[in-house]
């Protein structure tokens, strides 16, 4: 298991998201860009990491997921007030949530094919 999750700056007050690489090293922030907090929630053995940002352009929180050689790939319901993907497996299955605009939540199972 790869450590990662999220981390408060004593000094901005600004969350922001962290990993540790297989040597023990520390990388952080490890925040999507154009994001103003994120979360890391799941890193799979190949290297993929999943989570949620929240976007600085217009404050909705999407979900993420981040390639072994650091592409960044949004998932978002175009009318959810929130997108997250919160968990992901050895087989690249991704699962976690989005929420409607009456505050219903509703679950996500996604694939990495590629």
């Amino acid at each position: 298991m790869i450590p990662a999750g999220q981390y408060t700056d004593v000094n901005t007050g600004a969350t922001h998201a962290f990993s540790r690489a297989a040597d023990g090293t520390i990388i952080a922030p490890d925040d999507p860009p154009n994001s103003t907090s994120a979360i890391i929630f799941g890193i799979n053995n190949a290297g993929f990491q999943v989570g949620r940002y929240t976007s600085a352009t217009d404050g909705i929180e999407r979900g993420f997921v981040r390639s072994p050689s650091g592409a960044v790939l949004t998932l978002d319901k175009t009318d959810a007030t929130l997108t997250s993907l919160n968990g992901i497996n050895s087989t690249n299955l991704m699962c976690g949530r989005w929420v409607d605009v009456n505050g219903v939540a509703h679950g996500i199972v996604a694939k990495i094919t590629r």
